[in-house]
């Protein structure tokens, strides 16, 4: 690669270069404003399943999130349409209908999308090490939200993570301390379900093991 000369004789960096570099700090500042926001008000910082320096991106992992995000913008054309008939002394109905449709098949892809994406998950048995409740304002009152840091071994190596709570939030504190008492043992021992690719992408589910 040739690094030519400005007008006066210092070294300028080929444009492709300059480009790149302004690249990966674009991603380095999403990906520190994603954390920043993450862990705001948080005394356990979350452990990313993303490689450092690259942002966390969701919904386009596999074909079912491209037609959930294509589908999702069925629904505010379903309800401008059915506003424009009735306002025309038209019934509404076909509006409505592909409103409720476009919704309908969001959720459904979304199911199949996380379907897809847990396919070769695997089970490991883990240790709660750390875990904050914490509260959370909301609109109309406040919730409660769980953050656990856990630790398992799986050939050898320790990974730590913090894995997602399927209800991250709850109404009261007294219902998010009840919901990890159903998840994790006394001593610490909980199950979580892991990406075996990339380990620290994990779940909290059911205890396997008593």
């Amino acid at each position: 690669m040739e690094v030519g000369t400005d007008n006066s004789g210092e070294l300028c960096s080929p444009p492709c270069l300059t480009l790149n570099v302004g690249q990966n700090e674009m991603k380095n500042t999403l990906r520190k404003l994603q954390d920043d926001l993450a862990n705001a008000g948080c005394r356990l910082r979350q452990i990313s399943h993303a490689p450092e320096g690259k942002p966390v991106f969701v919904g386009f992992e596999n074909w079912a999130g491209y037609v959930a995000a294509v589908s999702i913008m069925g629904f505010p054309i379903g309800c401008g349409m059915a506003i424009y008939l009735k306002e025309h002394g038209k019934s509404p109905f076909p509006g409505v209908y592909i409103a409720v449709a476009s919704w309908a098949v969001c959720l459904l892809a979304l199911v199949i999308k996380n379907k897809l994406i847990k396919t070769g998950w695997i089970v490991v048995e883990a240790k709660c090490i750390d875990r904050e409740i914490r509260e959370v304002a909301a609109k109309g009152g406040t919730t409660w939200a769980v953050r656990l840091l856990c630790e398992f071994t799986r050939d050898g190596l320790t990974t730590r993570c913090t894995p997602t709570v399927h209800w991250s939030t709850f109404t009261t504190e007294s219902a998010a301390r009840a919901f990890l008492g159903t998840r994790i043992d006394p001593g610490g021992g909980c199950t979580l379900r892991i990406n075996p690719r990339n380990p620290r992408e994990a779940n909290l589910v059911a205890r396997q093991i008593k």
